[in-house]
């Protein structure tokens, strides 16, 4: 009898012990879906430019930039970077007073810091090359800068520095120390405003 009932298609209960094991199958399928896309996604990120990189590499771009997962090639290779760069800030207060904010630099940190200020490096070739980050970035160094409600900041100042890097051959080893040559060219001036702080 019991059998007969389990077997029954109208059994409310048999309904219940199946519905838990779909739902949980099509989990593991979109989870799997999503491991397997993104695999391919990196893989294509990650390799040089290229017709076919190029093709594909447009649909899921903004996917790579939100997650902080894109990557340069030239890093390696064929073309390595020429610049080194860094970005500073001054700060002006209310009473003329001014003072430099520089953002963390890599070589400068301790190890235990590198770790989690990597993409710091990232960070700095977008000021350079997205304009419309640049009053986000000037409100956020003056609000680390209001120390004192009579003396607030009132201008914000944003600065690229870069200098070229030598090409590495018999002939540039060791380095000179005397290679180093600052550029500077002002990103941004933003003028602060009370409702920034």
């Amino acid at each position: 009898m019991t059998g007969a009932s389990s077997g029954n298609p109208q059994d409310p209960t048999a309904f219940q012990r199946e519905q838990p094991v779909a739902v949980s199958r099509l989990w593991k399928s979109l989870i799997s879906a999503f491991i397997i896309a993104h695999l391919v996604m990196i893989a294509l990120w990650v390799n040089p430019k290229s017709p076919l990189r190029n093709k594909f590499v447009r649909y899921f771009q903004p996917y790579m930039y939100f997650s902080g997962l894109e990557q340069l090639w030239s890093l390696f290779a064929p073309s390595i970077p020429a610049f080194a760069y860094y970005v500073d800030s001054e700060i002006t207060y209310k009473d003329g007073e001014k003072t430099t904010w520089a953002f963390p630099l890599m070589h400068k940190l301790p190890f235990s810091k590198k770790l989690f200020k990597g993409r710091n490096i990232e960070w700095h070739r977008r000021f350079m090359s997205e304009q419309k980050t640049l009053p986000d970035l000037a409100r956020y160094i003056a609000r680390l800068h209001k120390s004192s409600p009579a003396n607030p900041p009132v201008k914000v100042v944003i600065m690229s520095h870069w200098y070229p890097l030598p090409r590495i051959s018999s002939s540039t080893l060791p380095m000179p120390s005397s290679y180093k040559h600052d550029n500077i060219k002002v990103l941004f001036s933003y003028d602060v405003k009370d409702s920034d702080l």
